[in-house]
């Protein structure tokens, strides 16, 4: 199943903890016809993937920066009113990452759900049954698409339905996040990744610790950039190089679309719905790739092409507009129980992110290294809150960190 790689997710979430800082539901008369509207997008998305075609509202705006009347507030809602407390998922303020709706994977209606809004987003626990997987579909300047989230330790919802098999048996993963959806703009491959950025310093471990797992880390991402001086630090890798899972739906020339919440599979290079796939012209490091045929070695050989991809800062490369992009990631290095923290092994056991990030929660993000800019503008990214993280934030801010 391709779990020996689940380290590079770590690339991906919680790498950065270690290598950067180491960082109502709505009852108003407009509820109804928002629900309708998921329901539109949900059938949308069965037919063809219209849900992700763009429309004029979607169009890139002029700027993927809030103005300072329209900035959101850093901390969330109190603890107390988290639906799945101890933990909570957010679109990260002031980012582009814009929610479309919440629904259920089969497009049923989530009007019995309570608690969660644009800003409280739910997560799956890996035993809903089948179509009772919770999907949030999301916008940004560059992207539109649908996100699903499992945490092994997540509490059930009341309103949901749930069986005995879980989707984490027999896997050492703890978390799983499945992004799917078109880009609005052909951006170069070259200058999309993902990884962590932070607001402001937080506590490092000992020096000991950091310099290990950024040994260990560049090996498995050898394009890694890590900051860990600036006053904003940051860790980010290169996004198709890093995710555990990529494919591609090329609309009529794919295989059949599959299902957001079930098992993403790797193709094989030869398969159309591959990355690696170019439509039968092909160059020596793609036909090398296509005598992969094992899962594992088909995410190693697109890891190694597209880490190759990153170095050489090929621009040809670019996201189609035309097709439909999945990316899967997983890893098993983070502890969702007490805290969240960081399965460092023995002797150093787990390590609390809370304290190493001073109350940032850490982030499933994407974003476009502007060339030209030198910004980071956002794909995707969603905040992970635990509850151990709220208090410190707070009193950050009230002490203008």
């Amino acid at each position: 199943n391709g779990e020996s790689t689940t380290g590079t997710h770590f690339e991906a979430c919680g790498v950065s903890l270690i290598k950067d800082m180491l960082f109502d539901r709505i009852n108003t008369p407009t509820r109804k016809s928002s629900n309708e509207q998921l329901m539109k997008v949900q059938q949308a998305a069965n037919n063809d993937s219209e849900a992700f075609e763009t429309t004029i509202e979607n169009k890139k705006p002029s700027s993927s920066n809030p103005s300072p009347s329209d900035r959101e507030e850093v901390l969330p809602i109190h603890p107390s009113s988290w639906p799945q407390l101890p933990l909570m998922i957010r679109p990260t303020p002031n980012t582009a990452t814009k929610i479309r709706g919440i629904r259920y994977s089969s497009g049923k209606s989530t009007d019995e759900l309570k608690g969660f809004s644009n800003k409280v987003l739910p997560i799956n626990t890996g035993t809903e049954e089948p179509g009772s997987c919770l999907v949030v579909d999301f916008e940004s300047t560059y992207f539109i698409g649908e996100i699903l989230l499992r945490i092994t330790d997540a509490p059930e919802l009341p309103e949901n339905s749930y069986h005995p098999e879980s989707y984490f048996e027999g896997k050492k993963r703890t978390f799983q996040a499945v992004v799917r959806g078109k880009f609005k703009e052909p951006l170069c491959i070259c200058n999309c990744v993902t990884g962590q950025t932070f607001d402001r310093r937080g506590n490092l471990p000992s020096k000991w610790i950091v310099n290990s797992f950024l040994k260990i880390f560049s090996l498995l991402a050898p394009q890694l950039e890590v900051n860990l001086s600036s006053d904003k630090p940051r860790f980010l890798a290169p996004l198709v190089a890093t995710a555990q899972t990529v494919r591609v739906d090329r609309d009529a020339i794919s295989t059949q679309r599959s299902t957001i919440e079930g098992d993403i599979i790797e193709p094989p290079s030869s398969d159309p719905s591959s990355i690696l796939w170019e439509g039968g012209s092909s160059s020596e490091e793609f036909d090398r790739a296509q005598e992969e045929t094992s899962i594992s070695s088909r995410m190693k050989k697109r890891k190694k092409v597209f880490n190759q991809v990153a170095a050489r800062k090929d621009e040809l490369k670019q996201f189609s507009t035309e097709h439909e992009y999945t990316f899967e990631f997983f890893q098993h290095m983070l502890d969702f129980k007490d805290d969240i923290s960081i399965k460092m092994g023995r002797p150093v056991g787990n390590v609390s992110v809370s304290q190493m990030t001073d109350g940032q929660p850490i982030k499933f993000m994407s974003a476009y290294n502007n060339p030209v800019t030198g910004e980071l503008e956002t794909l995707w990214s969603f905040d992970m809150w635990h509850e151990s993280f709220y208090q410190l934030a707070k009193d950050a801010l009230e002490q203008g960190a």
